[in-house]
């Protein structure tokens, strides 16, 4: 059985910062709703309803957009999870290879140096 796809889905500074503007045009609005019952001109107490139902609204939209951005974070999660099963298999297969004898440059040596032939200029001995 396949298994579905998780992909990457950020969530970039940008969204918190839009996040962060939308909440604090709520609590403006609300502060007006308050400065304006303070004025004479509206009943005691008729700009109640609505700060309560601004305040309603404020919350529902912060608890949707929170789980809109849990479900993304789960997804992410889920992604640098198996990234990191991934790295660690591949370091363990890595791991139980067997190390080469030398660390230095593989290239052998050319045919002509190796039999002592002449390089710029020097005999090259073999020992």
């Amino acid at each position: 059985m396949k298994r579905n796809s998780v992909k990457l889905l950020p969530i970039g500074y940008p969204v918190f910062q839009a996040i962060a503007e939308l909440n604090r045009a709520f609590a403006e609005a609300t502060e007006m709703l308050d400065r304006l019952s303070g004025f004479n001109l509206f009943h005691r107490g008729s700009l109640r309803l609505p700060r309560v139902m601004l305040e309603e609204i404020r919350a529902l939209t912060k608890q949707e957009l929170s789980e809109l951005i849990s479900e993304r974070e789960i997804e992410n999660s889920a992604y640098f999870e198996r990234l990191r099963l991934k790295v660690a298999n591949k370091s363990d297969s890595l791991r139980d290879r067997p190390v080469p004898r030398t660390l230095g440059p593989t290239r052998r040596p050319s045919s002509a140096v190796s039999r002592g032939s002449v390089n710029r200029g020097r005999q090259v001995r073999q020992p």
